[in-house]
């Protein structure tokens, strides 16, 4: 097993809590806000998401999603073109792998 995080960070999400997603990349809690971007002269700020059912998420790390919050596996492509021999994939979960196949 190789010593790279994943890219993805799979969360149990409450119905009708909301996260603040960390979309800067500059936050010490990933996948989740906080506030480190008040630093950061681009001016940005958390994604909300506010869950609609008691499920598992998994949070995009890598910023590269094209829907944010949630991993839609674009880091995957750049582990591919990049001909990286140590890129992680998501969890084996069943969970979290069918709610990435569906987003994909």
């Amino acid at each position: 097993m190789n010593s790279h995080k994943s890219p993805s960070i799979k969360v149990a999400v409450n119905k009708g809590k909301t996260y603040y997603w960390c979309g800067c990349g500059l936050s010490q809690k990933q996948p989740f806000c906080d506030g480190a971007h008040k630093n950061d002269s681009h001016g940005q700020k958390p994604v909300t998401y506010t869950a609609l059912a008691d499920k598992f998420i998994s949070f995009c790390t890598c910023k590269k999603t094209q829907l944010p919050p949630i991993c839609d596996g674009s880091h995957k492509v750049d582990c591919l073109t990049n001909n990286a021999n140590d890129c992680d994939v998501i969890s084996g979960d069943s969970k979290v792998s069918s709610l990435n196949k569906t987003l994909i």
